[in-house]
């Protein structure tokens, strides 16, 4: 949950005199009537300078970027020491090639190898695997680290991005379960691009970057990090691996390829990322959905847009949700509201066809859509079941219509670095940027956005469809991305 002071300045951006007497303490039910005037009479003052300081803000655009990982200073290879689990998925099964070749690897680097077979997601499959473990250890062995491979999945749905995070999860609560606090690698292959003409294979293992950003602020797993390795993966990157789980320094985010060892940086954006790009101009004259997120957040960004020159904003309500509370005040000419299940194709096609086209009409030309507003909230591994079927599959479809319609995936900054307070929707921020990668390579108009809702106007998404690699970063505070973004 945003802590008090967000909330604070969120309630006065959006005057919302409820929520704000709320934090106050003045609504109603505790008295204090003066007080709830006071404010309501100053509300429309503070919320216009507010307004005027974050239009006066200087905002920043970041890419991804990565920077080579340097060998130690002696020019000495790190060597493992001590026993190391390699956790493998039945589905993938002990004598595949990229297993045995891996166990030699590190087994070559000085590493007492145990290779463990893991059932599917269940208590049963970690319960034993904590049992082993214990067992491993029970004669004074001495475990010194784990790598897991069960995200490697082959898939890229939500189904599969779930069962890369709730796997890695389970494993973390058997390895704690055996009281082994190890450090803890998870592979990836295929889940990132570092650039050129290397292309993300498995967008659906990117989920594992989103979680490990958020594991890696979590004092109570020994998360030591994610590695993405090329598919396929050759003995030379093998031995890489083994020298960056000896020698790990800082870097929790790490690609290893055949001209080196990358980590993941946020660098300045200063145009259009290298390659190939095919801008979709998004017409003033045409109509804008805002979908997702909470209804809050729906209608700062809405205003935004429309302040920025949008000719038409569409704000769309789930059909289970909850209709808004209007307050005097609260039309906006310019913004209308419709309901729809954005995660029902038919649905979503059929409200984009119902938009008048031709010169005097608004045809749908962008949608900007966010998780749940409640998604962060509760267990980790429940969480995860509602952000991970966020309707992407009919956003990006509507997407690749005549038109084209663009796609906007909005998330927070704090998630897609994976910043103290963030949540599940940061497991669902590494899925959505790999897809978004993925989807732009194949020249389609989707685009991922990290961004505050008061970032989000018409300049910020032309210049996020300028991006050849899928995603902007937009934020006026340094302070969110300082940890991402160091070099």
């Amino acid at each position: 949950m945003p802590d008090p002071d967000t909330r604070f300045w969120g309630a006065v951006a959006d005057e919302d005199l409820g929520s704000l007497a709320a934090l106050l303490g003045i609504d109603g039910e505790n008295g204090g009537a003066q007080e709830r005037a006071a404010v309501e009479a100053a509300l429309p003052v503070l919320a216009s300078w507010l307004g005027r300081r974050r239009a006066a803000a200087r905002v920043s655009h970041y890419r991804v970027g990565w920077t080579p990982v340097a060998r130690r200073p002696d020019g000495t290879t790190a060597r493992l020491r001590g026993m190391w689990l390699l956790t493998i998925p039945a589905r993938i099964g002990a004598d595949d090639a990229l297993v045995t070749r891996l166990a030699s690897a590190l087994g070559g680097a000085g590493a007492d190898v145990r290779v463990v077979t893991v059932g599917d997601p269940g208590a049963d499959s970690y319960d034993d695997l904590a049992a082993e473990v214990s067992s491993l250890t029970a004669d004074g062995g001495e475990l010194a680290g784990v790598v897991s491979l069960l995200g490697l999945v082959s898939a890229d749905g939500p189904g599969d991005a779930r069962e890369a995070a709730v796997g890695t999860l389970a494993l973390l609560r058997a390895l704690s379960g055996s009281a082994a606090s190890v450090p803890v690698w998870s592979l990836t292959s295929g889940a990132v691009s570092t650039g050129g003409s290397e292309r993300v294979s498995a967008p659906a293992q990117a989920v594992l970057w989103g979680l490990g950003r958020l594991l890696a602020e979590d004092s109570d797993v020994r998360w030591a990090g994610v590695v993405d390795v090329p598919a396929p993966c050759g003995d030379r990157v093998l031995r890489r691996l083994a020298e960056v789980l000896a020698n790990p320094a800082e870097e929790t985010e790490v690609a290893v390829r055949d001209a080196g060892v990358f980590a993941r940086r946020l660098l300045r954006a200063t145009g259009a990322a290298d390659g190939p790009a095919r801008p979709t101009a998004l017409a003033p004259r045409g109509t804008l959905l805002v979908s997702g997120g909470s209804d809050t957040w729906r209608g700062r960004v809405a205003r935004r847009l429309l302040a920025s020159g949008a000719a038409h904003v569409l704000v769309a309500t789930a059909p289970d949700e909850p209709e808004p509370a209007s307050t005097p005040g609260s039309a906006v000419a310019g913004v209308s509201r419709v309901v729809c299940d954005v995660s029902d194709g038919p649905a979503l096609a059929h409200l984009a066809a119902s938009l008048p086209a031709g010169p005097d009409g608004r045809p749908l030309t962008g949608v900007v859509h966010a998780p749940p507003a409640t998604a962060s909230d509760g267990p980790l591994d429940k969480a995860l079941d509602e952000v991970l079927g966020a309707g992407l599959p009919a956003l990006a479809g509507v997407s690749s219509t005549a038109g084209p319609i663009a796609l906007f995936l909005a998330v927070d900054v704090d998630d897609l670095v994976g910043a103290p307070g963030a949540g599940a929707v940061a497991a669902l921020a590494g899925w959505w940027e790999a897809a978004a990668r993925v989807w732009t390579a194949d020249r389609a108009p989707v685009r991922l956005i990290a961004a505050d809702p008061d970032a989000l106007d018409l300049a910020v998404l032309d210049r996020a469809m300028e991006r050849a690699d899928g995603l902007l970063v937009v934020t006026a505070t340094w302070g969110s991305v300082w940890k991402a973004a160091r070099s």
